[in-house]
């Protein structure tokens, strides 16, 4: 590969809606629950590992979590553990990836991914990291199938709208290192939600270029997300 890359996993939610779930009332994170032995967010560095010899990880995580999170680490193989850094978290998600970029030594490209996105697949990521070897912002969108339309805030439809613009927005999200570092140092203080990375260059004026995503790549939100990509769980 002839560019250097690094990867920020965020991994600092708080889960609430699957803690709510009653299996699951004592987790500390959905990131923490297990399958085959290991911990959801050691399958997600895993499936990034296949696929891109990674520089550096930083795992972002809660404070009072990151025993467990240590603990986890050890299902890792010892090459691939030594790149992954544990990083303490933020109280907005553009906090934590903020600190997550600052743990980083400069590279040419970092990857900002959800620490729940595990079901990565490796002709997905070969050709998202194809892509970003041509540009400075890249981000996956799957196309809406639904009828979109936009309400108010007493629940009245005010407009539809042209669905063949509109698409869903996954991660990992790649940007070139300088570009999205300094995109966040502009922006730390900004009262704006920046609910991904790519929103923070769109309100810089910045063009983001999009690949088509993958369909499996789903965020576990809920347990049954992990029942339907065929993942079977007991009880916490």
């Amino acid at each position: 590969m002839s560019a250097d890359f690094s990867a920020v996993v965020v991994a600092a939610g708080e889960s609430q809606r699957f803690r709510s779930d009653p299996n699951y009332p004592n987790l500390e994170t959905k990131n923490l629950i297990e399958w085959d032995s290991k911990p959801l967010f050691v399958h997600t560095i895993e499936a990034l590992l296949k696929v891109c010899d990674f520089k550096e990880i930083a795992l972002v995580v809660k404070k009072e979590n990151e025993g467990a999170f240590k603990k986890g680490l050890g299902a890792l193989p010892e090459a691939a553990k030594e790149r992954v850094r544990l990083v303490e978290g933020g109280a907005r998600r553009m906090d934590s990836v903020r600190n997550g970029i600052n743990s980083l030594s400069q590279v040419d490209y970092v990857a900002i991914h959800d620490g729940a996105r595990p079901f990565l697949s490796s002709s997905f990521l070969d050709r998202l990291i194809s892509k970003a070897l041509r540009a400075e912002a890249v981000i996956p969108v799957l196309p809406v199938t639904e009828t979109v339309k936009e309400v108010n805030s007493y629940g009245f439809v005010e407009r539809s709208l042209d669905r063949s613009r509109i698409v869903r927005v996954q991660t990992p999200q790649i940007f070139n290192y300088k570009l999205i570092k300094e995109a966040h140092l502009k922006l730390a203080n900004d009262s704006e939600e920046f609910t991904d990375d790519s929103m923070m260059l769109e309100k810089l004026g910045v063009d983001v270029e999009t690949v088509l995503g993958d369909p499996m790549n789903i965020k576990v939100t809920i347990p049954s997300d992990l029942i339907q990509m065929g993942v079977k769980l007991g009880n916490a």
